[in-house]
């Protein structure tokens, strides 16, 4: 084999050089996001690697094989030139809309456009493979007019990159300074080695139609040697690319890094607000009268759940349980303004007739979350030591408990109020009841009962009920009963990532 078949070997080494570098883009498309919006570019260049490696082994059979075969290889290096070609075209429009896009250039005219001349560009290259294909029977291309088709071909291919690339030589001189270095670098090696090898081609065609060549072409063919500098080009467009994506990616966690630093000092800052709002000091003064324990446990760094007592007077304490709806930071803003609504009422010293208040709070309440779809359960009860009443009041907060010692049985204290947060006319109602020594009040989130095990399994009220009892008739102390409820909970729950807070809180009469 001569030292001009070896040249159309070597084109054929680097396309299926480019494939097989293409082939690994590809998988890395498939296993980083911010690789998929390259995914035409890699089709269309892996497209080029196939027809450089098909240009250049036909190149090779040609030469080796000569007479009328040669012809017919001949042709089908012609049809290979045509559509791999058609596709070079293809990518040079692509490139020049990710420039576009890349700027933040609005594209869609340009898109349009592009279109248009796509349609008419392929039409023109498919009559062409037509032609060839049937130069045979029309007795136009072989032995008698191989030469003007040729030449045809070449007009188009030289009118066609004269247009693209002078083309992409505007785009890329008036946008050029929006693109960082790399891109810079990449988008030149693209159109120089792409201009390099049609004009190689463009020469050899030439050299054909005039039956006369230099001497240096007779020893290194120009067709192979511009499909060496083109699978060239694109193979450095790759290796441009790829970095510039790894830039890109890296530029990018950094900004997600240093974003969310910025977002965990921010509930760092909510969660010191939120403690500092937690009733820690009030808890043990109010432990002095009522034998009383809590337990919170939010999902979260900051939680939804909201909990606080209040003594009113000598012998009433006013205990309050809720739940904002949603999770995190959100759900501790509305937990937050819920507790300032409270405070607020409560100096103002209407907190004595549960139903009015509770009208009132919700009133104030849903002026501030209207049209932010956001709500709070609550349940409150106001205790009187001194005639042994216990006033309650839930509005849209879930079932909560009462051991009644008279009974030995745990009823449960039903909702029979609307949320508060939605209905800034809706009416509330209170129940009151007698207690005697030894009754119990269980006051909780629905975290607890729609908490879940590993096989997905709730907890549910009937569980928790059973538990109650089963702790009550011990006749423990409120903090006992935390504990032992506590246990078992984490017992059930076998160490399952919950996705609700989880507040308990047991009061002792």
């Amino acid at each position: 084999m001569n030292l001009y078949a070896c040249f159309f070997l070597v084109s054929f080494g680097f396309g299926l050089f480019l494939c097989l570098e293409y082939l690994v883009f590809f998988v890395l498309i498939l296993m980083q996001r911010e690789l998929k919006k390259n995914v035409l570019s890699v089709f269309l260049t892996a497209f080029l690697g196939i027809f450089i490696a098909s240009a250049g082994i036909l190149g090779s059979l040609r030469i080796s094989a000569g007479g009328h075969f040669g012809f017919f290889l001949t042709k089908l290096e012609f049809l290979t030139g045509v559509i791999g070609f058609s596709a070079y075209i293809l990518f040079l429009r692509n490139t020049l809309i990710a420039i576009k896009d890349s700027i933040f250039v609005e594209t869609d005219d340009y898109k349009s456009i592009s279109k248009k001349y796509v349609i008419v560009f392929l039409s023109f290259s498919t009559a062409i493979v037509f032609l060839v294909l049937v130069s045979d029977h029309l007795k136009i291309f072989f032995h008698t007019n191989e030469r003007i088709l040729a030449a045809i071909f070449m007009g188009y291919l030289i009118l066609a990159a004269i247009i693209e690339n002078i083309n992409f030589l505007r785009v890329f001189s008036r946008e050029s300074g929006k693109l960082n270095p790399l891109n810079q670098a990449r988008y030149r090696i693209v159109i120089i080695c792409g201009m390099a090898a049609v004009i190689l081609v463009s020469l050899d065609i030439f050299y054909f139609i005039s039956g006369q060549s230099p001497v240096f072409s007779k020893t290194v063919p120009l067709y192979s040697l511009g499909l060496i500098f083109l699978a060239l080009g694109l193979g450095l467009n790759l290796v441009f690319e790829y970095s510039d994506v790894l830039s890109r990616a890296y530029e990018s966690n950094k900004k997600l890094t240093e974003l969310n630093r910025q977002m965990m000092d921010d509930v760092r800052t909510a969660q010191s607000l939120q403690i500092s709002l937690l009733p820690l000091e009030k808890q043990k003064a109010i432990q002095n009268y009522l034998d009383m324990e809590i337990s919170y446990m939010p999902m979260q760094s900051v939680g939804g759940d909201y909990y606080d007592y209040y003594k009113l007077d000598e012998k009433t304490f006013l205990i309050l349980l809720g739940d904002a709806s949603g999770h995190g930071v959100y759900a501790a803003m509305i937990w937050a303004m819920l507790k300032v609504e409270v405070e607020e009422m409560i100096e103002e010293k209407i907190f004595n007739d549960l139903s009015q208040t509770f009208t009132l709070l919700n009133q104030r309440i849903t002026k501030i979350l209207e049209n932010t779809y956001s709500y709070a359960t609550l349940f409150a009860c106001l205790i009187h030591i001194e005639n042994k009443t216990v006033s309650y009041i839930s509005a849209g907060h879930t079932d909560q408990l009462y051991y009644s010692a008279r009974e030995k049985a745990v009823n449960r204290i039903k909702n029979k109020n609307p949320i508060i947060g939605t209905f800034r006319n809706a009416k509330f109602s209170a129940d009151t009841i007698t207690y005697q020594n030894g009754d119990a009040i269980l006051m909780f989130s629905d975290g607890i009962i729609e908490g879940a095990n590993p096989e997905g399994e709730q907890f549910g009220k009937e569980r928790l009920e059973n538990i109650f009892l089963e702790v009550k008739k011990e006749d423990s102390s409120a903090s006992d009963m935390i504990g032992n409820i506590l246990f078992r909970l984490e017992d059930f729950f076998e160490g399952a990532p919950q996705k609700d807070d989880r507040t308990i809180l047991v009061i002792k009469l």
